[in-house]
């Protein structure tokens, strides 16, 4: 079992969250700016987890990425599309489920996307990409 942490945590946005800080597996910091509450598929694979970025120091320019950390071979993958607000909802052994919104309990559109695989030559199949 893998052991996930999230030190440093603190508010971004002003708006009583979402909440950021440094993401820690087994150790080993994965990400400077990891939203709380990452979530594993339940085979223990991929930890999944939102991805804070802002370029500049404007408000319009923040985007939110799903994240997906290989848990035994350190692999670390993103979505193809970056998000102005998401929250992660649900995963299963095939689909991550996030919600288009800042806050787990509030409405918002559910999207569903595949959980990321390999392909044949050992690379991540669309639609994730790997975090350079």
């Amino acid at each position: 079992m893998s052991k996930i942490e999230l030190r440093d945590g603190g508010e971004i946005l002003g708006m009583g969250g979402p909440f950021r800080g440094q993401l820690y597996i087994n150790g080993a910091l994965v990400d400077k700016e990891a939203m709380a509450e990452p979530l594993c598929d339940p085979l223990a694979e991929w930890c999944v987890y939102v991805a804070y970025r802002c370029h500049t120091r404007w408000r319009k320019d923040v985007r939110f990425w799903i994240h997906a950390y290989h848990l035994s071979t350190g692999h670390l993958v993103r979505y193809q599309s970056a998000f102005e607000m998401v929250v992660l909802s649900d995963i299963n052994s095939e689909t991550v489920v996030v919600k288009r919104a800042f806050h787990a309990h509030y409405k918002g559109d559910l999207m569903e996307m595949p959980l990321p695989h390999f392909d044949e030559t050992n690379r991540v199949a669309s639609p994730w990409m790997d975090v350079v």
